[in-house]
């Protein structure tokens, strides 16, 4: 399994569960249990299930693996990106231009775009809007390129 991404924490005091740890430092349950199928939880460097205990100085792993997967036909389109990073895609959505496919809409949409685009950088991984904007709104729309951010960001926009 080749992995993308790694994030590590150093616990700060004693927890009654490795689950307990992470949903209290922002990892969502869907993240956490997905990473547990796939064995990528590690309490100081070996595999963990969430209902181990978690000491102070404990260092906990979560294993991030690639993706190699697209979530729609890619499409040729004009992107006018104003910011990005190896977590995020921020772009400004014009009026007209749906989000993702849906309905009779099969194509022509930002997903479709962005699909292009990360192909064209080397990037195999599915679009994940943060939020979505409908086809006659234009503004702002934040995509994750990770579950990772996704997952932060829509936590942080619920709560």
């Amino acid at each position: 399994m080749e992995i993308r991404k790694e994030l590590s924490f150093a616990a700060a005091h004693d927890y009654k569960s490795l689950d307990e740890f992470l949903r209290k430092n922002g990892i969502s349950r869907r993240i956490i249990t997905q990473l547990k199928y796939m064995g990528c939880l590690l309490k100081n460097g070996i595999p963990a299930n969430t209902i181990s205990s978690i000491s102070k100085n404990d260092q906990v792993t979560l294993l991030f693996p690639a993706e190699n997967e697209i979530s729609c036909d890619p499409q040729k389109g004009e992107l006018d990106i104003i910011y990005e990073d190896l977590d995020l895609l921020v772009l400004n959505k014009p009026y007209g231009i749906a989000t993702h496919p849906a309905g009779g809409t099969r194509d022509g949409t930002i997903a479709n775009y962005v699909t292009s685009y990360y192909m064209e950088n080397g990037y195999q991984i599915p679009f994940r809007p943060v939020s979505r904007l409908d086809k006659d709104t234009s503004g702002v729309i934040v995509i994750a390129k990770n579950r990772l951010a996704h997952s932060v960001l829509s936590d942080r926009m619920i709560g």
